[in-house]
């Protein structure tokens, strides 16, 4: 299943008759323009559900659509967004089903990924007969719109089907109360994404997971040793906050492998640490 956002808009200037005549130009001006390009995005929600038929019928469907299109009344406030859509733009959004229990999502896993929820709502979410997995595979857009295209998808199918909604990529779990107010606040919360922290080896590993809705590989320092743990934190935080300033903007022609003095290298994590790609600087 997928959903095309296609927005076309032309403009047309012309004139005729007299008037005072341009005077000559006297050379030609050097105009370089920097073409700003966004990278594709990645979205990753589970959506847990007691209602085993969820998503599975045609009017189920288009109700989603009319969610992310802005032709819902109730989700209307998506709609001023999606008229800034560029010429031609699309999101692919796909479902995929699972009866619950199920091996893509064991029980271990979904403690970890609720924790955060109140004891309610971690019942609610293990009580779920059906996991709805929604990806999302849209071209970055300016202010990271494209968040709340993914988002307001996610939203209704859990205002639709009462569901706890499970984002993969950040592993953090939300009411869909509190990810509507999310996905429309002006301004996006700091649990879009998740800064980490784990002990492998002599040494400790930070880490981010989540910007790969932001168009921008997650950032890793690996083999930190106790006596650089403070400056390492404060250089990943100063290279974190501007991977997610750049929101994957490029510019094109120009090299994008370094960004706040530091030189973004190859990532040796091992292989499905990340969800998506990651970039690492030294310890």
């Amino acid at each position: 299943m997928r959903i095309f956002l296609i927005l076309i808009a032309a403009a047309s200037l012309s004139a005729c008759g007299g008037g005072p005549k341009p005077k000559p130009v006297a050379d030609f001006e050097d105009d370089a323009v920097r073409v700003v390009e966004y990278e594709s995005t990645l979205h990753q929600f589970v959506v847990l559900t007691a209602n085993p038929k969820a998503m599975q019928t045609e009017p189920d469907r288009k109700a989603m659509w009319a969610a992310v299109n802005g032709t819902d009344p109730q989700h209307a406030w998506i709609a001023p967004y999606i008229k800034q859509l560029p010429p031609g733009y699309k999101a692919n959004i796909t479902l995929d089903f699972a009866d619950l229990p199920h091996q893509a999502l064991p029980a271990k896993r979904l403690e970890s990924l609720i924790k955060g929820l109140s004891k309610v709502q971690q019942t609610k979410a293990r009580d779920a007969r059906l996991a709805i997995f929604v990806r999302g595979d849209l071209v970055g857009l300016s202010g990271a719109a494209q968040v709340r295209l993914a988002g307001v998808a996610v939203q209704q199918i859990a205002e639709a089907h009462d569901g706890i909604i499970i984002d993969l990529l950040a592993r953090r779990a939300w009411t869909r109360d509190a990810w509507l107010g999310e996905i429309k606040a002006r301004q996006f919360g700091p649990n879009q994404i998740r800064l980490g922290a784990a002990k492998k080896g002599g040494g400790v590993w930070l880490f981010s997971r989540g910007n790969a809705k932001f168009g921008e590989p997650d950032l890793l320092i690996r083999d930190i040793a106790p006596d650089k743990m403070a400056s390492a934190k404060a250089r990943f935080k100063t290279v974190h906050a501007a991977l997610l300033a750049r929101g994957g903007a490029r510019v094109a022609g120009e090299a994008s492998n370094t960004i706040a003095g530091e030189t973004l290298l190859p990532c040796t994590a091992p292989p499905r640490f990340f969800d998506a790609g990651c970039v690492q600087i030294t310890p």
